[in-house]
């Protein structure tokens, strides 16, 4: 969720539909937003972070974004912690007195794709005390997309990627996400959208997958990344799975062939060609291979040649 929450284009859909901006005079472009950091420090809850956050360039409007796979009944307070702490960070206080001064202002939304239906309070004035004859005013209220509310044709139609990993993220089972991604196969998508999915779909939940699963999604990795074999896919898929495992991290793998686990090392080196290869991103290779920008750099300048010869 976060590599889509990411990408301002499909953050600046979710805003102007939430809030009907489109086809409006307040209608947000992208150019108009900017990312910033949400590592926040709270006394109560003392390192925790948020999952994304933007502000309108100039202005200290900002849009909080939080993706919850489960039902959080501390939510409302939660959202009251992250922006109150946003608006202290945000406050200009040489001038915070003066009459004309406009305090920072955040709109919290939560992204639910839990299975039960979220049942939680959206406001902090839902799960407060009471005290009769006085009025409460609310804080903590924010806007809650939940995936339940859509039907899985209205997720898989939807315009932009966000709705198509929603649908993703609900999986609870390889069957279902097998299932789910076939269908979502068969959509047209624009280059920067297959991308997005392209990165889920392989760096998160194929290295979870055994060797027939992969074969069952012989079809799906065809359409969503054109590669030329079966064969050459399932190799790549294999070393993506075993990046998790220790010993890739250090640069190395466990060969395999014919089905048998061999002794044979594939050298640093010859990984990163390889997933240069793939296209696969900068930041995933130098974490698996354990290499640094730099050394990066400077293999794909030695040997770039050979990534060509072998395109």
């Amino acid at each position: 969720m976060k590599i889509v929450l990411s990408n301002k284009k499909e953050v600046v859909k979710l805003l102007n539909d939430l809030y009907k901006l489109k086809n409006t005079e307040n209608e947000i472009k992208e150019a108009e937003i900017e990312e910033c950091s949400t590592n926040f420090i709270t006394k109560e809850f003392k390192t925790r972070e948020a999952d994304i956050l933007y502000k309108i360039k100039n202005r200290n409007i900002f849009f909080l974004i939080e993706h919850q796979s489960k039902i959080d009944y501390s939510m409302s307070y939660r959202i009251f912690e992250y922006s109150k702490e946003i608006i202290d960070r945000a406050i200009d206080k040489e001038i915070i007195k003066n009459r004309n001064y406009k305090m920072p202002v955040v709109y919290p939304i939560v992204i639910y794709t839990g299975k039960r239906k979220w049942n939680a309070e959206k406001t902090m004035k839902e799960i407060q005390e009471t005290f009769s004859g006085i009025e409460r005013k609310d804080v903590g209220e924010y806007e809650l997309v939940d995936v339940n509310n859509y039907t899985e044709e209205e997720l898989i139609k939807g315009e932009g990627i966000l709705s198509k990993v929603m649908l993703i993220e609900k999986s609870r089972t390889k069957e279902d996400f097998i299932k789910k991604i076939k269908k979502l196969a068969e959509e047209n998508y624009t280059k920067e959208e297959k991308e997005i999915l392209e990165k889920i779909v392989y760096h998160i939940f194929l290295p979870n997958l055994d060797r027939e699963e992969l074969e069952d999604l012989e079809e799906i990795i065809k359409k969503l990344e054109e590669r030329k074999e079966k064969k050459e896919m399932l190799a790549v898929e294999e070393m993506l799975r075993k990046s998790y495992k220790k010993e890739y991290r250090k640069g190395r793998i466990v060969g395999r062939k014919e089905g048998r686990l061999e002794g044979q090392l594939l050298e640093k080196r010859q990984i990163v060609l390889e997933l240069l290869r793939r296209k696969v991103d900068k930041n995933f290779i130098m974490e698996v291979a354990g290499v640094t920008e730099e050394e990066l750099r400077k293999i794909k300048d030695t040997y770039g040649e050979s990534l060509i010869k072998h395109c």
